[in-house]
Formats: structure tokens, C-alpha cells, sequence
């Protein structure tokens, strides 16, 4: 399979079928070019090219800082996400088209500009005109590459004039191990899109279900040995949130990275901080206050990632949940004054939160901090995304199966440092 094939079929991909012994010992073979995808509704995504538009800035400026519906921070802040989701949605769509023409048209320049040289010599107003668009023919080829650099995850440019081929034959890859064609199960093979998104669905409702109750409690008289988290370290904790914390929260998150259900990376929050940091302070306030319904925020996608070549069943997909940057935000500037952290792959996946809570409480943290971490391990809903298509969300029952990683091993390491 050569480059200019792979470009042209995308999502190609090639997989044996199980064989008939009884009448060959060959395997037959599947090649699938998916050149008829299902009908599914491309989600929003903000292109990281966008930035070097002219005149994207005041887009945004315009759109964040109009009026806003809402009586409360939190509905006046998802009231201008949907708001600049839209409208940016519909300028892509013209925008796109107008690239798309002026890339044909400069291109057509320089073509004619080529014939024109090799039978006479150009003129200096010919010369600057072949510039002229060999320039803006860069600047449109620099957002087509950033386009697929972003779909990539790549995690450099490669020296050269243009990435853009590069860059996409990665993002198509990593597009094609995301592709689910069909599940292995007891009872058979699942297949079908329909049907591969209700099994799956139905498969981590059951894993994030209720949780099984234990016996284990903690003597929460027994504290002398325990060392306790001073009053002084409990107002730093619960003291009100800087704009200097915050936004060294947002500017500390990585780059490149795939945004949750709203399709706003870090860089939208890190480019327009001042425009929207008013917004995101008073959510803020509202945590500190204790009047912020955190539950408009947690919400996810879970997307499935092989954990083998090849893999067959459920088990052997690896679920990531997807959260909004806002989100992830929160959580971060909340264990900003927690100075410990470590790797603990999986240590807490059965952690309870009844457990973790009474460690807390044992260690001296104060009731403010327990429920603002209790708010972000608890009450969310995630939903189940299968090849770019999203099923209905479900409330998760589980104790914290999905917050951020690095708030799972701040939490986890405090009750081992408690253990031992």
C-alpha cells in the first residue's frame, strides 16, 4: 500500500476472516477501502490552524462578550460555549469554502507564471506577483498542516517545507486503530455500528454501576499517630482562588491534546485568556461559595483504544474518559496546594470514596476541602463514543472511575502516606 493510495483511502483497512477448514486452509482476506461511512454527525473541534487567521482574535472577542442568558455563572458560561460553538461551526463552513477557491485561484497563478517562464523571461510585476502567491500559498498550506498536526498528536515538526503529507498519513493511522469493526463475545461476534454502541454502552454501564458496599471502616478515634493537616495548611487550602493560581492552572496544561465533549482545547483557554478569564473566575467564586453546580460540568466521552494488536474483546480496549478543559481546570488548581504526586497505575480503581473520605477526615482535612473533592470524584455522567459516534450518556455510579488521572494519584497517594 503506497503513500498516494493511503491518502486518497484514509480510513483503509485489511483483516482476515476466520477460515473454513473444511474447505481451504487460506484465510479469506477483507480489504475495505470505508469509502461509504456511516451517517454520523461530525462533532465540533477547534482547529488549532484557526489561530493564525487575521482578525480571529476580534471573532472571538465579539462572540465571548456578548449577552449572556443565564442567572448564574454557570449557565451564563455553557450559554457562551454553545454560543461561540456555533458560530464558529458556521464560519468554518464559509470560511473553508473561501480557502478552498483561493487556494485554486493562487494556485492557477503560479501555473500560468510557470508556462509563461519557461518561453520568455517574467516581468519584475510578474515576479512579485509569483511571490506574492507563493507566499499566501504557504500561509493556507501552514493551517492545512497544522490541520492534521493537531489530528496527529504528534509531538514535533519535522524540519522541511511542508509536513502536511507526514502529518496526515499519522492522523489517519490513529484514526483507523480508534475504528471498532466488531467485538468478540461469549455468545458470538458483535458487529454493526448500532449494534457494536448498545453492547459496548450497555457493557460500562454495568462496569460503572452501583458500587459493592465493604465491611472495611477506619477507627476514626485513633488519630494520635496520624500526622494532621494544620489549620494554617486548611486555609490555605479553602482560601479563595487567585487569578494567578488559576491561570497558572490553564497555562501548565499540555498542548495537542484531545478536548472533551465541547471541543475547546487548551490552547483556546491559554490564546484567550483575557477574554474569558472573567467568565472563569466567577465559577470559581461560585465553588469557593459553595453555590457552583459542578454536575453542568462533569460530563465525558469515553473512547476505547486498543491495548493489543489486534484486539477482539471489550476487555482488551483501554477506556479514556474525555473532559472538558473546564473542568480539568478545577481540578487542578483544587490539588495546587497538595504538594505530593506519583504514578499509581490503577492503585485507584477500588478505592470507595466512604473509605477515602473517613481517611481524610482521620488526617484533618477540613469539611470545605472533603466536599469540594467529594463533588469532583462523584455525580458524573459519561457516554460512550463509537467511531466518531456518540451514544446517550448514563450517570456514573462508580466512585471516582473518572476523574483526571492526576487528581486519582494525588488522592491515592495521600491515603497511602496515611497506610504507612
Amino acid at each position: 500500500m503506497d503513500t498516494e493510495w493511503e491518502l486518497k483511502f484514509p480510513l483503509v483497512t485489511v483483516r482476515a476472516l476466520e477460515r473454513t477448514e473444511a474447505l481451504s486452509d487460506h484465510a479469506p482476506i477483507i480489504l475495505d477501502s470505508n469509502s461509504t461511512k456511516p451517517n454520523v454527525r461530525r462533532p465540533f473541534k477547534f482547529e488549532l490552524g484557526w489561530l493564525h487567521r487575521d482578525g480571529f482574535v476580534d471573532i472571538i472577542k465579539n462572540v465571548w462578550e456578548k449577552p449572556a442568558v443565564g442567572r448564574t455563572p454557570i449557565q451564563r458560561w455553557n450559554f457562551k460555549i454553545r454560543a461561540m460553538r456555533k458560530h464558529l461551526t458556521g464560519w468554518a463552513k464559509h470560511i473553508n469554502g473561501i480557502y478552498k477557491k483561493e487556494k485554486e485561484r493562487l494556485s492557477t497563478i503560479i501555473d500560468d507564471l510557470d508556462k509563461i517562464a519557461e518561453t520568455r523571461t517574467l516581468s519584475q510585476q510578474e515576479i512579485e506577483l509569483k511571490n506574492q502567491s507563493n507566499e499566501k500559498v504557504a500561509r493556507l498550506l501552514r493551517e492545512e498542516e497544522i490541520k492534521y498536526y493537531q489530528r496527529s498528536k504528534a509531538d514535533f515538526i519535522l524540519m522541511g517545507d511542508s509536513n502536511t503529507k507526514y502529518f496526515q498519513l499519522i492522523a489517519n493511522g490513529r484514526h483507523r486503530k480508534k475504528c471498532i469493526y466488531s467485538v468478540q463475545q461469549d455468545k458470538g461476534r458483535i458487529e454493526g455500528q448500532e449494534e457494536l454502541k448498545k453492547y459496548i454502552t450497555k457493557y460500562y454501564k454495568s462496569l460503572f454501576g452501583a458500587s459493592v458496599e465493604g465491611n472495611f471502616t477506619l477507627d476514626e478515634t485513633r488519630t494520635d499517630d496520624i500526622p494532621q493537616v494544620t489549620a494554617e495548611e486548611n486555609d490555605s487550602l479553602t482560601a479563595p482562588f487567585s487569578e494567578e493560581e488559576v491561570r497558572a492552572a490553564v497555562f501548565q496544561m499540555e498542548h495537542n491534546k484531545a478536548p472533551g465533549p465541547d471541543g475547546f482545547p487548551a490552547e483556546f483557554y491559554q490564546n484567550f485568556w483575557d477574554i474569558i478569564k472573567t467568565d472563569l473566575l466567577d465559577l470559581f467564586n461560585c465553588l469557593h461559595a459553595d453555590r457552583l453546580d459542578l454536575f453542568r460540568l462533569n460530563f465525558g466521552e469515553i473512547v476505547l483504544l486498543p491495548k493489543i494488536k489486534e484486539a477482539e474483546r471489550i476487555q482488551q480496549f483501554r477506556p479514556i474518559c474525555l473532559l472538558n478543559v473546564s473542568f480539568k481546570i478545577f481540578t487542578k488548581v483544587n490539588m495546587s496546594g497538595v504538594v505530593f504526586k506519583i504514578d499509581f497505575e490503577k492503585a485507584y480503581d477500588k478505592v470507595k470514596w466512604s473509605f477515602l473520605q473517613q481517611a481524610l477526615r482521620m488526617k484533618g482535612f477540613s469539611d470545605k476541602w472533603r466536599q469540594w473533592i467529594q463533588n469532583f470524584v462523584t455525580g458524573g455522567s459519561v457516554a460512550i463514543k463509537v467511531n466518531d459516534d456518540v451514544g446517550h450518556y448514563f450517570q456514573t455510579k462508580k466512585d471516582y472511575d473518572r476523574v483526571t488521572p492526576c487528581l486519582q494519584c494525588y488522592l491515592t497517594l495521600l491515603l497511602t502516606c496515611w497506610l504507612f
